[in-house]
C-alpha cells in the first residue's frame, strides 16, 4: 500500500512504446495491395523484403499503484496490441518498458496456453508462467478446477477443448491468482449465463483489489467505472493521455 506524505511507486513505465506486424513478403503484390485497401489499424510500411504494419508508434505511459487505466479507441487503434506487449506476449520493436511486480492477462482464449497439455498440466504451467511458485500455484489447482467447473475435461489436452472451455480455464486461472498488475481486453462472455454471473462477481472483485489495471473496452460506462485515466489511440498513436471524461468525450466525436 501507498505509503502516507509518500509517492506511490511506478508500476508500469512505457517510453516510445512501437510494435511492428511483419506480414509477408512483399513480392506478393495482391496481398500487399489487400493490406493496402482494407488497413489494419496501424501504418503499412515497406522495404525490399517484407510489408510491415506498425500496431503501436511511439506510445509512452507511466502508471503507479491505485492507477487505472482506460484504452480507448476504435477497432484496429492498437489497444489489444499495447495489452500484448505488456503482457510479454510480443517485445517492443523499439522504445522501453518496465513492469514491477506480478501480471495477470485476461486477453483472448488461449493465450499463453500449450494447446498439447491437458487443462491440469496447463493450470501449473501458466500459474509459472505469472511468477507463481511451483508450491503457490499447486496448492491453487483444486480451486481453479472447482471454479472452472470443467470436470474431468481437465484431463484432455486444451487442444480439444471449444473455445468457450478454453475460456473458462483461462479466465479461471487468470482471476484465481491476485496480481500486481491486471490486463484486461474487453469483458466478454464465458459460457452460461450461470457461469457468467459468477465470474461477473469475481472479476468486479479482482478490480477493486488490484492496484494497476489497464482496460481495454467499449463499454464506456464500465470505464467511467473503474479507471481514473484515460490514453486514447489511433492507428497506434497515443491521441491524448487525459482523464477519463475527456477521453471518452473524444472518442465519441471520432
Amino acid at each position: 500500500m501507498p505509503v502516507p506524505g509518500l509517492e506511490p511507486p511506478i508500476r508500469v513505465e512505457a517510453v516510445s512504446l512501437s510494435l511492428d506486424y511483419p506480414v509477408f513478403d512483399s513480392q506478393s503484390q495482391s496481398l500487399r495491395n489487400k493490406v493496402t485497401r482494407f488497413g489494419l489499424g496501424g501504418l503499412v510500411q515497406r522495404d525490399t523484403r517484407v510489408v510491415s504494419v506498425r500496431a503501436l508508434d511511439g506510445v509512452s505511459f507511466r502508471l503507479s499503484e491505485g492507477d487505472r487505466l482506460a484504452l480507448v479507441g476504435e477497432n484496429g487503434s492498437g489497444k489489444s496490441s499495447l495489452l500484448r506487449v505488456l503482457a510479454g506476449i510480443y517485445p517492443p520493436s523499439s522504445g522501453f518498458l518496465r513492469l514491477r511486480g506480478r501480471v495477470s492477462a485476461l486477453l483472448s482464449t488461449g493465450l499463453g496456453m500449450e494447446m498439447d497439455a491437458t487443462g491440469r498440466e496447463n493450470i501449473l504451467l501458466c500459474g509459472l508462467a505469472m511468477g507463481v511458485t511451483r508450491q503457490e500455484i499447486l496448492g491453487l489447482s483444486p480451486e481453479i478446477a472447482e471454479f472452472s467447473e470443467l470436470g474431468t475435461f481437465l484431463d484432455l489436452p486444451v487442444r480439444t477443448y471449444s473455445s468457450g472451455m478454453a475460456l473458462r480455464l483461462s479466465f479461471s486461472i487468470a482471476s484465481a491468482i491476485a496480481p500486481d498488475i491486471l490486463l484486461i481486453d474487453e469483458v466478454i462472455g464465458i459460457g452460461d449465463r450461470k457461469f457468467y454471473e459468477k465470474a461477473q462477481r469475481r472479476l468486479l472483485g479482482l478490480l477493486r483489489q488490484t492496484q494497476v489495471i489497464v482496460m481495454a473496452s467499449h463499454d464506456c460506462e464500465l470505464l467511467r467505472g473503474f479507471c481514473n485515466k484515460a490514453l486514447v489511440l489511433q492507428n497506434g498513436r497515443c491521441m491524448i493521455t487525459s482523464d477519463v471524461e475527456d477521453a471518452i468525450a473524444l472518442y465519441e466525436k471520432t
